[in-house]
């Protein structure tokens, strides 16, 4: 009987110490399994964004491109527009000067009957107001 309570004895102390070895065990099973799943679930949800991302991503390059045609198309708009305002400006200008030189003619003949007639004009003979 003393030899049966001994066994009992040394079984009770095996399982003492195994009890703590088998739940680090269980432990370490567990983070494993669970960092191999977590890693398998990113992959399949990279891939999963990725795949529904494809769509969008496709849309906007049709954007970027649509963008780039119409500020080409801008750029020629504005181009032609600068050009028609820069000639209209010039020719408001020379017609501007114009005026000014015929109205000065013509008030300096109005104001002074002899204004052509005191110098020697380009030609040769004596300018007049006519």
């Amino acid at each position: 009987m003393a030899a049966l309570r001994a066994e009992i004895v040394a079984l009770r102390q095996a399982a003492r110490s195994v009890g703590p070895e088998l739940q680090r065990g269980t432990q370490e099973a567990v983070r494993a399994a669970v960092v191999a799943s977590l890693a398998g679930a990113g992959d399949a949800a990279a891939r999963a964004a990725a795949a529904a991302a494809r769509p969008v991503l496709d849309r906007l390059d049709g954007v970027a491109e649509t963008a780039r045609e119409v500020e080409a198309s801008l750029k020629r708009v504005v181009g032609w527009v600068t050009w028609r305002l820069l000639g209209r400006g010039a020719a408001v200008v020379v017609g501007g000067l114009l005026v000014v030189v015929l109205v000065d003619f013509g008030l300096s003949c109005r104001l002074d009957p002899g204004y052509g007639t005191r110098g020697v004009s380009v030609r040769g003979g004596t300018p007049g107001c006519g």
